[in-house]
């Protein structure tokens, strides 16, 4: 293939230009006639679109404001009673708690209260059986699974649904805890 070769001290790499308007952020990069991406390409913080204060620009609402919609969603999340044996998840310490005693631990060691944790119940995730189009790809059309490793598929999928939780995510429902 023929590629035409361009110098660095070649006119082909670069010109300058004259005659131009437009918006340049603080960088040199040239927007034409965006004054917003100038500014926010030129910018490290905006005003917080709730409260006004400035926050890093990548984020639209500041810290403060997070927190405050992330306590008004917790408070309305459907509730229920902790089972005692389903983990726990803080929304507001990013901490998971496997038992009473480990969650009575931590709310001692980092003096705060239970209600301040903001616990959900977690969900378990489990392991995912195979499909029988699992193979679909390694066969032609029309090609079907030899019927052995059809029911060896099954007989793993029995294996998989038998086995406990493989990690644990934070459900839908906040945790009513009686300590």
């Amino acid at each position: 293939m023929d590629t035409k070769q361009i110098l660095y001290s070649s006119d082909a790499a670069a010109s300058f230009a004259t005659g131009i308007e437009g918006w340049i952020d603080n960088k040199g990069r040239f927007f034409g006639d965006s004054e917003h991406m100038a500014r926010y390409s030129g910018c490290t913080h905006i005003n917080c679109a709730e409260c006004g204060k400035p926050t890093v620009r990548y984020y639209r609402i500041c810290r403060e404001c997070q927190d405050k919609k992330s306590i008004e969603r917790y408070n309305t999340k459907p509730r229920i009673k902790w089972n005692g044996k389903t983990p726990l998840y803080s929304e507001a310490h990013d901490e998971y708690f496997f038992d009473t005693e480990s969650l009575l631990e931590y709310i001692d060691e980092h003096d705060c209260s239970i209600r301040s944790l903001r616990l959900i119940v977690c969900v378990a995730n489990k392991f995912r059986e195979i499909e029988s189009d699992y193979f679909s790809d390694d066969m032609t059309d029309g090609y079907e699974l030899p019927a052995d490793l059809e029911d060896a598929i099954a007989a793993l999928n029995d294996v998989i649904r038998q086995q406990p939780a493989a990690s644990w995510s934070p459900g839908k429902y906040a945790a009513d805890c009686d300590l």
